[in-house]
């Protein structure tokens, strides 16, 4: 594999432009800037709640000489159940990726057994006295959305309780390709709505040391590559299970090629999975948006429309929507100004439709203002974008009118 990826060097290089595997930006951003030099041009997200998320076993231990983590199986197995419990739709899927066959094996092994167990109960849920009476309680090991980093102590990563609905939505899933384990090598190619990482690595269970020879193939010259396959591929979400933080590398003695990326990548979810501070927006790029912002505040005021923000260039990665309209941390109507950002593309009206139907399916309410329009009449044109704005703030009593005679 290597060899192909140094032959592919005699091509001439080009590069991905626009990014729309991922519903947020979050789950791209460590690879757009590690590895592509912000070249992707990514869309902006809805809200401000990363999709990506640590969770760190502490106490955690690799064992070398079968070059497996026991406690990251039990870990990803529970995960996999809770993801079950919280209602998955009919299309989604969830890929595990361990970082060598060995833990890929024993991740499989756990599931089976799982299902074995759960559909062998005669179809009633097993009730777990313990947790019941309030002993021996444990962690859930999957965060709220939001929530960049969990720290879980061994004792209270717990078994998952053996629900034969559970096992039988796990089993169906398998046997549908809607769940699959992989490994670090057969990863390429592949996505999911939901990722799940086991790094596996760690301090080993009888030294308690980390020795940079347990990471294999991350040593290679280029081996970054393989974390940049590794860290992509979710659509929805990515659970990285880990029992290592970024500091537990500083002290090995060379941390280069995939090994250095893997400690940033760390860095980076230990950093609320944002490369920019939340504050940093942009300014107006153009006299049109400033007119249209100055005017919508003072209509908003006007109308009593209290709580909103208006945010100018929302983004982070390229392509920015020109002004957001932001209540609370989510924001509920974007408006495109027929500006620089809109002529500053080729083939303007295909690129167009394809960004605002993907927009619309990160949830984004588009409304765009044409500068003609806005200098024949404004007046007519601050109306139309606050009733859009009183809509997405009261969508229920629209229905109540839509439905009445």
């Amino acid at each position: 594999m290597d060899s192909v990826l140094q032959n592919m060097k005699l091509f001439k290089e080009v590069y991905l432009e626009w990014y729309y595997r991922g519903e947020h930006e979050s789950l791209i951003a460590f690879s757009n800037r590690e590895f592509y030099n912000d070249r992707l041009v990514t869309l902006p997200s809805i809200d401000n709640r990363p999709r990506c998320c640590l969770v760190y076993l502490k106490g955690s231990r690799y064992k070398s000489g079968k070059r497996i983590n026991e406690d990251e199986a039990k870990a990803v197995l529970k995960a996999i159940v809770e993801l079950s419990n919280e209602g998955l739709s009919k299309t989604d899927t969830i890929m595990v990726v361990a970082m060598n066959v060995e833990q890929q094996d024993l991740i499989i092994r756990l599931l089976e057994k799982y299902i074995d167990e759960s559909l062998s109960s005669d179809g009633a849920k097993e009730i777990n006295l313990d947790s019941f009476l309030g002993f021996g309680k444990t962690d859930k090991i999957i965060p709220d959305v939001g929530e960049t980093m969990v720290e879980i102590k061994l004792g209270r990563i717990g078994e998952p309780v053996r629900d034969p609905g559970v096992a039988g939505t796990i089993n169906t899933m398998l046997e549908e390709g809607r769940l699959t384990v992989r490994n670090l090598e057969t990863v390429q190619g592949s996505e999911a709505d939901v990722v799940i990482l086991s790094l596996t690595y760690g301090k080993d269970a009888d030294t308690g040391r980390i020795d940079g020879r347990f990471f294999g193939p991350l040593n290679h010259e280029g081996s970054e590559r393989r974390v940049n396959v590794l860290v992509s591929r979710a659509r929805k979400r990515l659970i990285a299970i880990s029992s290592i933080r970024s500091s537990d590398l500083a002290g090995l003695r060379e941390i280069r090629n995939g090994v250095g990326a893997l400690k940033r990548f760390l860095e980076y979810l230990e950093n609320g999975c944002r490369l920019e501070k939340p504050e940093q927006e942009g300014q107006p790029e153009s006299p049109f948006e400033e007119s249209v912002i100055l005017e919508l505040e003072h209509t908003l005021k006007n109308e009593g429309l209290t709580g909103l923000e208006i945010v100018p260039q929302v983004g982070v990665g390229g392509y920015r929507i020109d002004i957001g309209i932001k209540k609370g941390d989510k924001y509920i109507l974007g408006i495109e100004c027929d500006g620089r950002t809109f002529h500053s593309h080729s083939s303007v009206r295909d690129r167009d439709y394809i960004r605002q139907k993907h927009l619309e399916k990160l949830g984004w309410k588009i409304y765009r203002i044409w500068s003609s329009e806005w200098w024949e009449n404004r007046e007519r044109v601050i109306k139309q974008v606050v009733d859009e704005i009183k809509k997405a703030l009261n969508p229920e009593s629209l229905r109540g009118q839509a439905s009445s005679p």
